[in-house]
């Protein structure tokens, strides 16, 4: 009785694990679609909290942001470019790599790398209890790491009761209650306070038994059972509580073993013959996932236990959980086989599905899916219970199929000879008749007396194309390509939106207060009944494209078909966008365009199916039941790159993301923006804007740059987003300082003022000096003339008054004194020429001084047959003097001449004027008998004055007076 108690345990026992395997989940594998050169020989592999995934190479170590993989710069780690990481890991802001016994800890925020030397192999990195990572080199020494504290040791293994002295740590694994299980040659054991508990290897129960253990490659484990997966593919199965082997099998090409809900997966590298396939209720394994799951590094687990990041030598691999229900299954198998291909309707009767493609009419059932017809359908819509009405491309437009039966009956053509492109269809119940829309043309459609019936009641090129036909409050409307009408009595168009303008409205959806459109180019517009704006939704608002082709409704949902994809809003709280969620494999290609008619509101499964130009595309209720909120990371800075005016830096800054603040140095001129959405599949498009700048949101694309030029110097605010982010809190944020140059600074500022102030004060100055030098030689010359003029005029009144008394009495004397007036005069008339001249500016040139020079002592000279010698150096020609420079020479010459014509008695004069070493040089040279300076012929008051005149030009006088001549000298320093 007691074993057959124990018998019927044990087969109870086995159900059940049997039946969580027939309930277990399937999974799905795909290839993450790297650039083509880093689809292989993938070692390691990490994803940090941005959601970027990190790999290394033999070529080095490479972060993807979705789109795009940067090199990262090995420098940071003080590591050659080639090396090949022995383990990566991305926890917080910091980067572990691990090499060559040595681990090194990059932080992001702060450029710093930090060298730690384990002294032995590290053996895998888990997260530690509590907070951390913990992890294990081979001798057995633990360590833990934290943002805080960084590396530190923890505990000694070695120095615990049941180590086996000289054993090394092949893995070590953390269960989800913090119990940590460590591998050996084989064996496993449980640390428990300070002694290490081993299990036994003597009890296998199936499969093919080896006792030759390889160093573990992965591990798995479960709330029941530990996996080890050995580098020689041998896989054990250990019972966790007793750490004993229940299974072992070496027979197979096993890549690697994850847990999946509770459950060890195992997944296997090609098809199995299903005779070598081992039968155990402790494991499910999955045989020819994909060919290119050969040669596994890594295994990562992602975001939770269900998804994993495979290294393999066929490139990166995400595994991931699918969900268990038959409709998504069917869902994944529908999205496999309508991929690439363009969807034109859907429609599901009973358990059939019905999809018009390019391609042809097919029908999809849970066992098969058929090509029904070569017809391209546009539309479906029932005509009873069994017979579907279809809206075709060519023949009459119309086509009737039987569901039961699989039979096509033609509908009559009313002009043979003409093909007909039906767009649209609607069943009027009042009237009992369908309505079908062409390029400009409504048909009715009508079953009376056991025949259909066809024609044409409202032809109107106004129209353009019909692309639908609804009923709207008891009002029938057509959206066509020249937009909104409403048919009225007697079939008479009234055109609603827009009123005067054409815009193509290709679908309408009725809410209780108003219409939303959907339009060519416009997004989505709401009218009231009269066709007035209520409200307009575009990209910015979180619209996925501007060409929307078709509505629906599921529940308080609107979703929309667009030109870039699907669209869902939660119409309960306004018009909230949200996110696209679920499997992106059930999803099909969310991003890509949806065909105008192509959707149909599956109430059966509360799903909507889009279709578009790659296949189908499935939006499901459940997956927003109690949506509060998005957990899209959205967008982030993938990286920064700066340059001068001419070039780029090849080096990305690929953490400035992280930095408290990005900062563009003055010489920056060209700085270069990628965003990317790494933790969001298939988002291609996005939302920036520079708030200083422009307030204005910039469209952008994901896989693209954004190159800024000069920007001001200044603080501003760097902000991106997903277009279904409309709460900032999902916003990429962050604060961005452009650096001025030093002549953009305050201080260059104040100093080009007070350049200009000094500047200014200098004209001023210049001008104030130069007002002086005209009054003071204003004052010279009134001086002068008041002088010459007065002593002159006063020579000659007295010579008046004498010669008036002498007049009769002395005709002789008088004679005389008419004689000195006339020389007064006409020395007075010398004088004032010689102002006149000195003053005028055509004489500016030196050129000019000398001719006149030459010309008075050639003139005065010849009265006294006295030769002249004029010798002049052409350097001193070129030479520019002042007014008042060239009065100076030119009267202390005149008097040095009129000296040696009056009191030299000799025959010859000879004037030298040069320009040596930058001083004018005028010597005057006569070869008379000399003179003394105070005696009767020293000239009075005239060599006074020439001395004064030297003086006054900065310049030297030297007159040497002998008996074979006199020498004048004048030496004039020029600036």
């Amino acid at each position: 009785m007691k074993d057959f108690f124990k018998v019927c345990l044990c087969a109870a026992f086995v159900c059940l694990l049997l039946a969580g395997i027939c309930n277990a989940q399937n999974i799905t594998a795909r290839i993450i679609d790297l650039p083509g050169s880093f689809n292989r020989d993938l070692q390691q592999v990490s994803r940090d909290d941005e959601g970027f995934i990190w790999f290394s190479t033999n070529e080095g170590l490479w972060r993807f942001d979705g789109t795009d993989v940067k090199l990262f710069d090995y420098k940071k780690l003080k590591l050659p470019q080639n090396t090949a990481a022995g383990l990566l890991y991305c926890y917080d802001r910091f980067l572990l790599y691990y090499y060559n016994d040595v681990l090194r800890v990059y932080n992001k925020v702060t450029d710093e790398c930090h060298v730690y030397y384990l002294h032995s192999w590290l053996t895998n990195i888990n997260k530690a209890p509590g907070s951390g990572l913990l992890f294990f080199t081979r001798n057995g020494q633990a360590w833990h790491f934290t943002t805080e504290k960084l590396l530190e040791r923890s505990f000694d293994i070695t120095t615990y009761t049941g180590w086996d002295n000289g054993g090394m740590i092949d893995k070590s694994i953390i269960d989800a209650n913090g119990d940590i299980y460590v591998f050996q040659h084989g064996r496993v054991g449980r640390i428990e306070k300070s002694t290490v508990k081993w299990g036994s290897l003597n009890h296998i129960e199936s499969g093919k038994s080896s006792k030759s253990f390889a160093l573990v490659s992965t591990v798995a484990i479960s709330s029941g059972y530990i996996a080890a997966h050995y580098q020689n593919s041998n896989v054990v199965i250990y019972n966790k509580q007793t750490m004993t082997p229940v299974y072992e099998y070496d027979g197979g090409e096993i890549a690697c073993c994850l847990t999946i809900n509770d459950k060890i997966v195992l997944i296997e590298h090609t098809e199995i013959k299903k005779s070598d396939y081992p039968q155990a209720p402790f494991f499910k394994a999955y045989k020819g996932l994909l060919p290119e799951l050969s040669g596994v590094s890594s295994v990562l687990p992602v975001n939770n236990e269900n998804n994993f990041l495979i290294c393999t030598s066929g490139g990166l691999v995400e595994i991931t959980q699918q969900r268990s229900e038959n409709k998504y299954n069917r869902q994944a198998t529908l999205v496999a086989f309508f991929r690439n291909k363009s969807i034109r309707s859907i429609f599901r009767v009973k358990n059939d599905l019905y999809v018009g493609t390019y391609s042809g009419f097919y029908k999809c059932s849970y066992d098969s899916i058929r090509l029904i017809s070569t017809q391209i359908v546009f539309t479906i819509k029932p005509e009873d219970e069994h017979t579907l009405l279809l809206a075709i491309e060519g023949g009459a437009g119309f086509l009737l199929y039987d569901v039961n039966t699989g039979r096509f009956i033609d509908i009559p053509n009313p002009k043979r000879n003409h093909n007909y492109y039906i767009t649209a269809l609607y069943y009027d119940e009042r009237r009992d008749y369908w309505l079908g829309g062409d390029f400009k043309a409504l048909h009715k459609l009508q079953y009376k007396s056991g025949k259909w019936s066809e024609e044409i009641i409202l032809d109107d090129s106004l129209l353009g194309t019909i692309r639908q036909i609804k009923s709207i409050r008891g009002n029938l409307y057509v959206a066509a390509q020249n937009g909104l009408s409403r048919l009225g009595p007697k079939n008479a168009l009234q055109k609603i939106y827009p009123k005067t303008d054409l815009l193509r409205v290709y679908c309408m959806q009725e809410v209780p207060d108003g219409i939303w459109l959907g339009t060519h180019g416009n997004g989505l517009i709401k009218i009231d009944d009269n066709g007035n704006i209520l409200q307009q939704i575009g990209f910015n608002d979180g619209l996925a494209g501007s060409f929307v082709y078709s509505l629906t409704m599921m529940g308080n949902l609107m979703v929309a078909g667009t030109s870039n994809g699907v669209s869902v809003f939660n119409m309960s709280t306004g018009i909230q966008p949200l996110p696209i969620k679920g499997n992106d494999s059930l999803l099909g290609l969310s991003t890509a365009e949806c065909n105008h008619s192509a959707i149909f509101y599956d109430s059966a499964f509360q799903q909507v199916i889009l279709g578009g130009v790659k296949g189908l595309l499935f939006v499901d209720s459940k997956d927003y039941i109690n949506y509060s909120g998005s957990n899209n990371k959205g967008l982030v800075l993938s990286y920064l790159k700066t340059g001068g005016h001419e070039t780029i830096s090849a080096e990305a800054d690929l953490f400035a993301y992280a930095k408290d603040e990005i900062i563009i140095k003055p010489e920056d001129i060209n700085v270069t923006l990628k965003f990317a959405s790494p933790g969001s599949t298939g988002q291609p498009e996005g939302l920036f804007r520079i708030r200083g700048l422009s307030d204005k949101w910039q469209r952008i694309k994901t896989n693209q740059e954004i190159n800024l030029y000069a920007l001001p110097p200044g603080t501003y605010t760097l902000e991106a987003r997903l277009p279904s982010a409309i709460n900032n809190s999902e916003w990429f944020s962050k604060t961005m300082i452009v650096e001025p140059a030093f002549y953009q600074t305050f201080l260059f500022k104040v100093m080009i003022g007070l350049c200009v102030l000094a500047i200014i004060y200098l004209l001023w100055r210049s001008k104030v000096n130069k007002i002086e030098k005209e009054l003071q030689l204003r004052t010279t010359i009134a001086s002068d003339l008041h002088d010459d003029i007065g002593s002159t005029l006063n020579s000659i009144s007295v010579y008046t008054e004498v010669a008036g008394q002498q007049l009769k009495t002395d005709t002789a004397k008088t004679a005389a004194l008419l004689t000195n007036m006339g020389v007064a005069s006409r020395g007075m008339i010398d004088k004032m020429n010689d102002i006149v001249w000195a003053i005028n500016p055509k004489n500016d040139d030196f050129e000019n001084v000398l001719e006149r020079m030459q010309f008075f002592a050639a003139e005065l000279l010849s009265g006294k047959n006295m030769l002249l010698k004029f010798e002049v150096d052409d350097k001193i020609k070129r030479s520019k003097f002042s007014m008042h420079q060239r009065k100076n020479i030119y009267l202390i010459y005149k008097e040095a001449v009129n000296n040696a014509y009056k009191y030299s008695g000799g025959t010859t004069v000879r004037v030298q004027i040069m320009k040596d070493n930058n001083s004018l040089e005028m010597i005057i040279t006569d070869n008379g008998g000399g003179f003394r300076s105070e005696g009767k012929n020293g000239g009075g008051n005239g060599l006074a004055n020439m001395k004064n005149r030297a003086k006054e030009l900065g310049g030297r006088l030297n007159i040497t007076a002998a008996t074979t001549g006199t020498i004048v000298h004048l030496h004039l320093r020029l600036k």
